[in-house]
């Protein structure tokens, strides 16, 4: 599985939170009131959690009247590190950790004892075979899902340069290329699951959640379009070309004139009674 360094989730804190579709969280939070069992704390599982920010921002969101327990599962033992240490929003709010290894079909079974299913940021980075073996397992236990930030290939940037759109072609070929689970779904994932989940028998909703990185968040923005730089070598763009595109935007970006748009799709999948 391709992994996230903390400082990287760091500092792409402020652009998740900022771009979640609470409309879509909402959902999934008055599916949890209405049928989740009103006895007894509220259970939900989050599949790839990283540092925990989901947790954070879900949290808040069902609010401090209910009891919640989280277990946060990932395999990075360092970012679950980070998130065990942060403290949850509220006093009723307690967290646990499991070191999992997520390529493996036999993780699935963790699912069982939950109210709900939520993952962030990584649909993408799944193979369509192993996203049809989640939803198979989930229609199995009836769980509510919130998938939040899953990337649609669109990147937009502020000014245009003449290579913008070679660049997003190699990004996302790039993101289609294996991260551990065979081949990726990349910019498909949000879509491959909203599919999936139809055919599952869920009712299904989703919303746009971009990123839009302003000037002032010079920071984000280096960091993007060197990822950018980086995955269209990779995929063969020549240096020239992509040396010329990336000069471009670091001139942008220095005169506090460049604007970033990162697509993203937030979905959520409602189980059949």
């Amino acid at each position: 599985m391709s992994g996230f360094s903390s400082e990287w989730l760091s500092l792409r804190r402020k652009a998740d939170r900022r771009a979640r579709n609470k409309d879509i969280m909402q959902k999934f939070c008055n599916w949890l009131v209405e049928h989740a069992p009103k006895d007894g704390p509220l259970k939900l599982i989050d599949v790839a959690a990283g540092t925990g920010s989901f947790l954070q921002d879900l949290a808040e969101h069902i609010g401090p009247n209910r009891e919640q327990i989280w277990l946060l599962i990932d395999n990075d033992p360092e970012l679950l590190k980070v998130a065990k240490d942060t403290p949850p929003p509220f006093p009723q709010t307690r967290t646990r950790t499991d070191l999992c290894e997520l390529t493996d079909a036999g993780s699935l079974e963790v699912l069982e004892g939950h109210h709900g299913v939520v993952t962030s940021a990584f649909l993408d980075l799944v193979s369509a075979h192993w996203l049809d073996s989640f939803v198979a397992r989930m229609r199995q236990l009836k769980l509510p899902f919130l998938a939040g930030l899953s990337y649609n290939g669109i990147l937009l940037s502020q000014p245009h340069h003449p290579t913008d759109r070679l660049i997003q072609r190699a990004f996302n070929q790039h993101q289609a290329t294996d991260k551990g689970f065979g081949s990726a779904l990349g910019p498909l994932g949000g879509f491959h699951a909203h599919e999936r989940l139809l055919k599952a028998g869920y009712t299904c909703f989703t919303g746009r959640s971009d990123w839009i990185c302003k000037p002032e968040e010079d920071e984000l923005q280096l960091e993007l379009i060197k990822g950018w730089a980086e995955a269209a070598r990779e995929i063969g763009v020549p240096d020239s070309i992509v040396d010329d595109w990336l000069d471009y935007r670091l001139t942008a970006i220095g005169k506090g004139k460049s604007q970033l748009q990162v697509g993203h799709v937030d979905i959520v999948g409602l189980p059949p009674l």
